[in-house]
């Protein structure tokens, strides 16, 4: 559970007025009433927040609540447990796999010690068996959503009602719950890419896959930046269901010291010490910028498995006496208002939240160019500064022209990032949340193809425009499309890449001719996707990703090249596009 996720809940209570606010939590060994005691303690949460968690519930419901769990009858034996054994609590065992380390299979149990369910790994399939209160088997699942799913839905019964998916693991399952007459909402935190910092055109993340492959399921899906907004609508999103809703900042970051101390000469980074952070450009550029400022230092707020790999290179570096590690700190905010500028070296983020931080702070960022945040955030020379990613001399240059800016500019930088950071409390916030639920997009169920597993063309031709070509497919099953737009849905066959086009909406049918679905499909698209080939679907929009159907190409069809793509006919008569390694 995110903070992320309770400062908004935290916000809708103070600014919706909203009738009750929920947290649907569906880890195996998670207390919902101690969570709530805990962050409510704490001063995170506000005390009218409900928290709910899937295994504390059922552990108590009775074999007649039991019963109204849908599933399918247990008709064979339960295998013995194998491998490793872990007690993690009382009600919660887990097996792994003696080489692998995987788990192979889990036990939940009632707090009267009795089992509950049982869930099974092995070759490939999946078995959960739920059991009764005097230990008879109920009913089975061959997947663990089939459960979520129903207790999700029982858990929403008040109406109206919104449901915001944050987890990716809820998002996995999510959009089955269709038919349904609640709004229901996906919200990224992170970039949707598995690689981000190779571009916009790779592999969408796993545990978002299916929340991406079912987009028009959900009321719209809310992200962080408008950047983000750009790429996801280059790969054939619909702009029409995104909402820009960044993740809101705390009241208490904001300490900026009117006429308080602050070390002009002190730099920080705040990130945790792995890889993905790069802590070691921060470094560097730190220990160049020193032979213009020999007083300079950097604090590092942190922890993480590169802390050794970090204080070799300081050493290396000549740099101990300039460089800290100073782990977690419970005063963050504080060291930020004393600190004079942040670095941001990661090599992607959301909507970086320390960036964010820094300047409710008045410590002026800089950062790398990178996918996604700091552009949106960030307005180069005014409120901070944004350097070309993975550029580690730019970095340095920035931090010496802040440096040796004059005082009176380097005060109007930290009064300019102070006033940006305020963008990000709630009541800036929750105004466009209000704005976007009023305006949540219609959800449509069209009729599936006669088909359900492909639709022939009658013809296909190729048309090369600028910076890509022009699909036009005329369909035989004409009468089966019925559909005046397509999605054309372009899916690898070895990787979690594809794209989606809808065609051209000037295109009419004409009198005595077959309609023309013509797709406007960029080369660039596929410059992530060397040497990888992608199967030709199309859907009507706002279809299920199940209810793609593959394209069917005639016989005599002549394979297609142009832009380092081949479009041919498959040995089965599928229509397919492979990618040339150039």
């Amino acid at each position: 559970m995110t903070r992320a996720v309770i400062r908004r809940t935290n916000s809708l209570l103070k600014h919706g007025h909203v009738q009750s606010a929920t947290i649907l939590t569906y880890a195996p060994n998670n207390d919902a009433e101690a969570t709530h005691e805990r962050l409510v303690a704490m001063g995170i949460m506000d005390e009218r927040t409900e928290i709910r968690n899937l295994w504390s519930e059922i552990r108590g419901w009775n074999d007649d609540e039991l019963q109204a769990l849908k599933g399918n009858a247990v008709t064979g034996p339960v295998e013995a447990p194998v491998g490793v054994r872990t007690e993690l609590s009382p009600l919660y065992v887990l097996y792994r796999d003696s080489e692998s380390r995987s788990i192979i299979r889990q036990e939940h149990y009632r707090p009267d010690g009795s089992l509950l369910l049982i869930d099974i790994k092995s070759n490939g399939s999946r078995r959960l068996i739920l059991y009764q209160t005097d230990g008879e088997p109920l009913v089975e699942w061959d997947r663990a959503r089939d459960l979520y799913l129903q207790w999700t839905d029982h858990v929403i019964v008040r109406r109206p009602a919104i449901f915001i998916v944050d987890a990716g693991p809820v998002s996995v399952f999510a959009h089955e719950l269709r038919p349904r007459d609640f709004v229901m909402i996906h919200y990224l935190h992170v970039s949707q890419l598995k690689r981000p910092e190779r571009g916009r055109n790779g592999e969408i993340v796993s545990n978002r896959l299916e929340s991406f492959r079912n987009f028009d399921s959900y009321d719209f899906t809310a992200v962080q930046s408008r950047q983000q907004i750009d790429d996801l609508a280059h790969r054939g999103f619909s702009g029409e269901k995104m909402r820009l809703l960044p993740s809101e900042i705390s009241e208490s970051a904001f300490q900026y010291p009117e006429g308080g101390y602050r070390d002009e000469l002190r730099g920080c980074i705040v990130a945790r010490l792995v890889e993905l952070k790069q802590i070691d450009h921060a470094i560097r550029a730190v220990a160049e910028a020193r032979q213009e400022f020999p007083g300079l230092k950097l604090d590092i707020y942190g922890k993480g498995n590169d802390l050794g790999r970090l204080k070799e290179l300081v050493a290396e570096l000549g740099a101990d006496d300039a460089v800290m590690f100073n782990g977690h700190v419970d005063d963050l905010p504080k060291r930020l208002a004393e600190s004079s500028f942040s670095l941001l070296t990661s090599k992607h983020e959301g909507l970086p939240l320390a960036v964010r931080e820094s300047m409710a702070a008045g410590c002026v960022p800089i950062t790398y160019d990178i996918t996604y945040g700091p552009r949106d955030i960030i307005t180069h020379g005014v409120n901070g500064y944004v350097v070309p990613q993975g550029d580690v001399k730019a970095l340095t240059d920035h931090i010496v022209e802040f440096l040796g800016a004059e005082p009176s500019n380097r005060q109007l930088m930290r009064e300019s990032a102070v006033t940006r950071a305020k963008d990000f409390l709630s009541e800036s916030i929750y105004p466009e949340w209000k704005k976007a639920i009023e305006q949540s997009t219609s959800i449509v169920d069209p009729e599936p193809f006669r088909d359900e597993r492909y639709i022939r063309s009658r013809e296909v031709s190729l048309e090369a425009v600028d910076a890509g070509f022009v699909l036009s497919i005329a369909f035989a099953d004409e009468e089966s499309v019925s559909a005046e737009h397509l999605q054309l849905v372009l899916a690898s066959r070895r990787s979690n890449t594809f794209f989606l086009r809808i065609n051209r909406p000037e295109v009419k049918r004409g009198r005595g001719k077959s309609a023309q679905y013509r797709f406007y499909v960029e080369c660039e698209l596929f410059d992530e996707s060397k040497k990888q080939t992608f199967d030709v679907f199309v859907r009507k929009p706002g279809a299920a990703w199940e209810s793609k159907v593959r394209v069917k190409v005639q016989e005599q069809f002549e394979a297609l090249e142009a832009g380092g793509m081949k479009w041919y006919r498959t040995e089965y008569g599928n229509f397919s596009v492979s990618v040339s390694g150039r």
